[in-house]
Order: C-alpha cells, then sequence, then structure tokens
C-alpha cells in the first residue's frame, strides 16, 4: 500500500480520500433504518357503510317522445283557446292531451282549469289529484294545484277547506 502511496501525487490522494468518504456517506446513510412513525390512537369509528341519502326532490327529466311532444303542443293549443274564453274547446284540447300521453301533469291541471270555468267543479277537484300526483316533484305546480283547488272550494261554498298552499 506503501507504494501506491508514494507513487500518487499529493492531489491524487486527497481525491482517493474525498471519494472514500462520498461513497461512506452515501452507502452509509442507505444502512439506517427509519424509526416507524407512531401514531396517535384516535377514537374508533364505526366501519363506514353505504350512506343511504334521501331522494333528490327532483327527478330525471321525462325523455321526449313522440307521445310528450305531441301533448304539449295540444295543451299550447288548449291555452290559445282558454285566453279567446272558448273554455268547451280548450277542455277538449286538454283531453286530447291526456289521450295522447296520459302521464302529462301539465294537461290535467289545465284540462281542471278549463273545467273549474265551466263550473263542473267536481270533475276538477279529481283532475287535480291527478294532476298533483304526476307534478309532485315541482313545487310551483303544486301551489298552482292548490291555488285552483282552493279557488274551487270557495266557488262552491265550502270555505272552511279552501286554503290555498
Amino acid at each position: 500500500m506503501r507504494r501506491f502511496y508514494s507513487t500518487c501525487g499529493s492531489g491524487s490522494r486527497i481525491l482517493v480520500l474525498v471519494l472514500a468518504v462520498i461513497l461512506c456517506l452515501v452507502f452509509g446513510a442507505c444502512s439506517f433504518k427509519k424509526k416507524p412513525v407512531k401514531r396517535i390512537p384516535t377514537a374508533k369509528r364505526p366501519p363506514k357503510k353505504d350512506v343511504i341519502r334521501p331522494a333528490d326532490t327532483q327527478p330525471v327529466e321525462r325523455p321526449v317522445t313522440p307521445q310528450s311532444t305531441a301533448s304539449q303542443k295540444l295543451i299550447r293549443d288548449g291555452l290559445v283557446l282558454l285566453d279567446q274564453k272558448n273554455y268547451e274547446l280548450a277542455a277538449v284540447r286538454f283531453q286530447d292531451a291526456i289521450n295522447v300521453d296520459s302521464r302529462n301533469g301539465e294537461a290535467y291541471y289545465y284540462l281542471a282549469l278549463a273545467d273549474f270555468y265551466l263550473e263542473q267543479y267536481d270533475e276538477s277537484i279529481g283532475l287535480l289529484d291527478k294532476a298533483k300526483a304526476l307534478l309532485l316533484h315541482d313545487q310551483r305546480w303544486l301551489e298552482r294545484i292548490e291555488n285552483l283547488k282552493a279557488s274551487i272550494l270557495v266557488d262552491e261554498g265550502d270555505k272552511t277547506q279552501a286554503q290555498p298552499l
């Protein structure tokens, strides 16, 4: 070994020493074991279960079908007739809309409105109940239904039940 140092210059010795120190540091650092992290115990939580959420008030939109499109057109035609105070023909249009699409709650409401103007109160109440069942998801329609029902009850003379929503 002495021969090696005697043949190398002092600059080479320093370089060898520096490299030896660096190698010792690099390989020495890898050999240390890391201490495990101690976890602070927390209150035991119950296992997660599937969360049951209440149903949204807004339903999934009904798909647009040829029947629903035709029914909406008949409703628009009936509304024009209502504005013209042609209640009998408007009622026919709304009934046609129901015949085309029996799940269209708006058609039931407007038929009830036409029957209200024709003073057919018993039929109007039944139609409003059906409209309410079909439009249960929409608060604006529910308010309109309840207000029309209250108007019917007032016109019939039953003011004790005539309280709008």
